[in-house]
C-alpha cells in the first residue's frame, strides 16, 4: 500500500502542485508580490480529478457494479464542473477589469477584491477536499486490489 501511495504523491499530488510552488518560489526570490493563486489551486483540483478519474476506470473490473466507485466517479466529475465554472468566473472578472479599462469606465475596486478573496478561500477549499478524496480513494483502491 505504501508504494502506491507514494507513486501517488509523487505523480499526482507534487507534480499537479508544482506550478503553484514554482510561482511561490519566483515570489519570494524576486520579492514579487502575488495576487493569489486560486488559478493554480484550481489546475491542482482539476489534476488529482482526472487522474482519479483515470484510476477508476483503470480499475474497472474491480468497481463494474461497486456503489461506492461509482460515487466516487460522480463526486469527481462533479468537482470539475464546480471548478471549471469556478476558473471561469476568474477569467470572466478579469475580461471585465480589461473592458472596463478600455473603455474608461469608473468602477470600484471593491466588487473585484472582495471576489478575489472569496474564490481564494473557496480554491484552498476544494483543492483540500479533493486532496482528501483522491487519497481516500487509492486506499480504497488498493484495498480492492488486494482483495481480489
Amino acid at each position: 500500500m505504501a508504494n502506491r501511495l507514494l507513486r501517488w504523491f509523487i505523480y499526482t499530488f507534487l507534480f499537479a502542485l508544482l506550478p503553484t510552488l514554482i510561482i511561490s518560489l519566483f515570489g519570494f526570490v524576486f520579492d514579487i508580490t502575488i495576487k493569489d493563486n486560486s488559478t493554480e489551486l484550481f489546475f491542482f483540483t482539476i489534476m488529482l480529478c482526472a487522474t482519479s478519474l483515470n484510476d477508476i476506470q483503470e480499475n474497472k473490473k474491480y468497481a463494474k457494479k461497486d456503489f461506492v466507485f461509482n460515487l466516487f466517479f460522480g463526486i469527481f466529475i462533479i468537482m470539475i464542473v464546480i471548478v471549471s465554472v469556478l476558473y471561469g468566473s476568474i477569467i470572466f472578472i478579469e475580461m471585465a477589469d480589461v473592458t472596463t479599462e478600455l473603455f474608461n469606465i469608473e468602477m470600484t475596486d471593491v466588487t473585484t477584491e472582495l471576489f478575489n478573496n472569496k474564490i481564494q478561500s473557496l480554491a484552498i477549499i476544494v483543492s483540500l477536499f479533493s486532496g482528501i478524496i483522491s487519497l481516500i480513494l487509492q486506499v480504497i483502491l488498493h484495498r480492492t486490489e488486494v482483495a481480489i
